[in-house]
């Protein structure tokens, strides 16, 4: 009985480090996309004020 327990109790810590690791995972994969459309979203509005400046002139 104290051998299945132990082998339960094994089982459920590398669970809890796997669901951890998917977490930080998704996380950082959160945050590169959040860069990547800041980028864009900065590019895109220096180019629609270069447009506009031209456009005025």
């Amino acid at each position: 009985m104290n051998i299945f327990l132990i082998i339960l109790f094994i089982i459920e810590c590398f669970g809890f480090c796997y669901l951890f690791y998917k977490i930080l995972e998704i996380s950082k994969d959160i945050d590169t996309l959040y860069d990547n459309y800041s980028n864009f979203i900065e590019k895109d509005i220096k180019t629609n004020v270069v447009k506009r400046s031209v456009l005025l002139k």
